[in-house]
């Protein structure tokens, strides 16, 4: 457990009723009576402050007007934090300050606030120089400092890399402050190259005043946009939130971000304050950086959405389209039945027996063409089964036609199972062995 320490030096102004200096620190401690009489020099000793513990020393020469204080606590650092600051404030809020002057020369508290609150500020640096990388390497590619950082900026970030500065280096180059002037600055705009550039007329040539009455209401719209000075936040970052909101979170966090690089004094109220907007702030970079990323290298384009569901439908088509063949082809089988049915009462063995032959030949090439149809059907639904049930559902397909499928399916393994996939050649065997007892 680290130990917490505040050390003052007190100076004496005047005296107080011949009580001496190391007296009026003692008293203001809330020593015992005892040892402050005792007048031995250094005075140390322990003090409880709230259930902590706080180690005391006073030294100094007798009768001087310079003393040294030492306030020392191994306690826990959110209660060594409360009672050291209980006894800073009685010092420096004391009536008796007429007779003092009290200089505090190292302040452990504020060294706690600094060491809590420096990652907090560098991981702020760090996910605001990756919001702008990924912002900035999406619309410029590798050209992007060439597109948006200043030359006079850039010769600057390079002088002060001594050297070759390396494109993923760039923004580390620059400071805070920098970084600011580089998001929200505002571009510098040729006013004359903007209007020579869009005041075009008929003929494609360009930059005469007369040719902007020829400008529909959106063309003159999109070049008064075009003449506004923008910043690059306004260019490209305005779908993360507001210039003046980013701006304003961003500034907010900079009083207390140079005391806590220089490790300068930092009251309680400044470190929960500066706690609570760092956090809220590293919390909202960390989402846009993950909606950029999620945009610019994983997220599913709604193009791919639509295409996706297009192809949905085609396979219901598909699968709609095969279970009329289906039917169609089932619905056949009792006319032929009945068909082979008569031919057998009233036609030689023979003839029946090729009939026969021919209207299983025509169910087997229906049951193929069935199966053709089915087959790419099944294999995309198969392939895409689960968004085939959610758009199902979401369209309200009629559950007829998904029982139409099922019963299209059984029908076929039916037919598998019965063998009437290959009865087309066993009738042509029949009709050969039937010839042949003809002719003898």
């Amino acid at each position: 457990m680290s130990e917490m320490k505040m050390n003052y030096i007190f100076i004496e102004k005047e005296t107080q009723d011949s009580i001496s200096m190391c007296e009026q620190i003692a008293e203001l401690l809330g020593v015992e009576d005892s040892k402050m009489k005792s007048g031995n020099l250094p005075m140390s000793g322990f003090i409880c402050l709230q259930d902590v513990e706080v180690f005391y020393e006073i030294s100094g020469k007798s009768g001087a007007d310079q003393y040294f204080l030492e306030l020392s606590t191994k306690a826990r650092v959110n209660r060594a934090v409360i009672a050291l600051q209980t006894l800073d404030d009685t010092i420096y809020q004391s009536p008796k300050q007429t007779y003092y002057t009290a200089i505090r020369v190292y302040d452990g508290i504020s060294e706690s606030y600094c060491k809590r609150l420096y990652p907090k500020y560098a991981e702020f640096e760090r996910l605001l120089r990756t919001l702008v990388s990924l912002i900035v390497t999406k619309a410029y590619g590798s050209a992007w400092r060439e597109e948006t950082v200043p030359e006079e900026m850039m010769a600057d970030l390079k002088k002060n890399a001594r050297g070759n500065l390396p494109i993923s280096e760039t923004l580390e180059q620059m400071d805070l402050s920098t970084v600011e002037e580089y998001l929200f600055a505002e571009r510098e705009v040729v006013y004359e190259e903007v209007v020579a550039g869009s005041g075009e007329n008929a003929n494609g040539t360009a930059g005469k005043t007369a040719d902007f009455e020829q400008l529909s209401k959106e063309e003159l719209c999109r070049l008064l946009e075009e003449l506004r000075p923008t910043s690059l936040w306004e260019r490209h970052f305005e779908s993360l939130g507001s210039q003046k909101k980013w701006k304003e979170k961003i500034v907010g966090v900079h009083p207390v971000r140079n005391k806590v690089a220089h490790q300068k004094r930092i009251s309680g109220a400044e470190y929960k304050q500066t706690t609570r907007k760092l956090q809220s702030l590293n919390r909202d970079l960390k989402h846009a950086i993950g909606e950029i990323q999620k945009q610019n290298f994983t997220d599913v384009s709604r193009a791919d959405m639509l295409g996706s569901f297009v192809d949905v439908l085609e396979n219901i088509q598909l699968m709609t389209n095969a279970t009329k063949a289906a039917v169609s082809a089932i619905s056949a089988v009792p006319a032929a039945v009945e068909n082979v049915a008569r031919l057998n009462a009233i036609s030689p063995v023979t003839k029946s027996t090729q009939m026969i032959a021919e209207v299983l030949s025509d169910m087997r090439r229906s049951q193929q063409k069935v199966m053709a149809a089915v087959r790419p059907a099944a294999i995309a639904a198969s392939m895409q089964k689960d968004v085939v049930s959610e758009v199902a559902k979401s369209l309200r397909i009629p559950q007829t036609m998904r029982d139409s499928i099922a019963t299209a399916a059984k029908m076929s393994r039916l037919m598998n199972i019965s063998g009437i996939v290959n009865l087309e050649d066993k009738g042509n065997k029949t009709e050969d062995n039937d010839l042949e007892n003809n002719r003898d």
